[in-house]
Formats: structure tokens, C-alpha cells, sequence
């Protein structure tokens, strides 16, 4: 199956070259976790559940306290966990780096961040190494590559670029590809 795939990406001129020149940021994310009685240090400010930062010379660009986030009603005696999300910079510089290599750096921009918080009682790094597109496949695809006289259609923010409009860009691309193929058949 993936050397017939292979084969098929091969048909359209130039697809394996552009695929191969596709280059994407890694995400980490910080999970914190404290204890029940820790729950009164545990905020954000203004008393949300989410906070985006903006600021260039931080790891990070999201905070969020789980359980409030998703409003869920958490017992006196529940723990809370935190996640806290790297920027798309941070992940392109470090892409090749481990989360056991970076997870004390970020404890430590963590706790600048938040010098009132306690220590966690117990803290993870997760990675992905693939996260966001850096460079994409050149804008004349227009979101999509179709194979196969059109069955197979290659899309994804690796066509356009990743955030939600992107995602719907590539979509649209992909969808309109399958009608046109469906049209064909009748």
C-alpha cells in the first residue's frame, strides 16, 4: 500500500519534492499537577481558567487550569492539573530536543511565570513532534493534490498553513477535489 502511495505521489510532477520540503514545529506541553489543598494559589488572573500570553521572551502562549476549563465540578479532595503549551517558535528551535531534556527549563520559565504558585507535586513534559507547519507546500496547490485521476486527494495545513483557517482552506480544497471526482462518475 505506501509503495503504491509512493508511486501515486510520484505521478503529479514535483509533489515528492514539495512534500519533502515540508518542515514542521514541535509542541511541548508542561503537565502540572497539585494537591487539593493547593487549590486557593492555583489562579489566574482575573480568576480564569485559560490565559494566551503574548509575551516574545516566554516559552509559552497558553495556561490553562483543566478542570475549570472545562467546567467540570471538581470535590475538595480532587487534585488540580495545569497545562501550559509552548509557542511555535520555542517548538522550531528546539524540534530535535527531548521532554525529558527540556522538562526542568520549562519548571523553571514556569515558575517565573508564576512565582505565587507552589511546586507541583508532580510535573511531565509531552511532545509533538509534529505540531505546526514552518513551510508549507507552495500556494499553487491550493490546499490539495489529487492522485489516482482524482480518488485520492493528498490536503492538510501541510498545503496551506496551520491555524484554523488553514485547516478549513485545506478542507475546502480536499472536499471540492472529491466532489469533482464524484462528478465525474454520474
Amino acid at each position: 500500500m505506501i509503495s503504491s502511495l509512493a508511486s501515486h505521489i510520484d505521478s503529479v510532477a514535483g509533489v515528492r519534492d514539495e512534500l519533502n520540503s515540508v518542515h514542521y514545529s514541535s509542541r511541548f506541553c508542561l503537565g502540572l499537577f497539585y494537591p487539593p489543598a493547593a487549590r486557593d494559589k492555583i489562579t489566574l488572573p482575573g480568576g480564569v481558567a485559560v490565559m494566551y500570553l503574548n509575551d516574545p521572551s516566554s516559552p509559552f502562549c497558553y495556561v490553562s487550569i483543566d478542570g475549570d476549563r472545562r467546567s467540570l465540578d471538581r470535590g475538595a479532595e480532587d487534585s488540580i492539573g495545569v497545562m501550559v503549551h509552548t509557542t511555535r517558535g520555542f517548538g522550531e528551535a528546539r524540534v530535535e530536543e527531548t521532554k525529558e531534556a527540556l522538562l526542568e527549563e520549562l519548571l523553571e520559565h514556569f515558575r517565573e511565570l508564576m512565582p505565587h504558585w507552589p511546586q507541583p507535586e508532580n510535573a511531565f513534559c509531552h511532545k509533538w513532534r509534529y505540531s505546526q507547519v514552518v513551510t508549507a507546500v507552495p500556494p499553487q496547490r491550493e490546499g490539495s493534490v489529487r492522485l489516482c485521476e482524482g480518488s485520492l486527494v493528498l490536503s492538510g495545513d501541510a498545503f496551506t498553513h496551520s491555524n484554523m483557517d488553514g485547516c478549513i482552506a485545506a478542507a475546502t480544497s480536499a472536499t471540492q477535489a472529491l466532489l469533482d471526482f464524484a462528478a465525474q462518475l454520474e
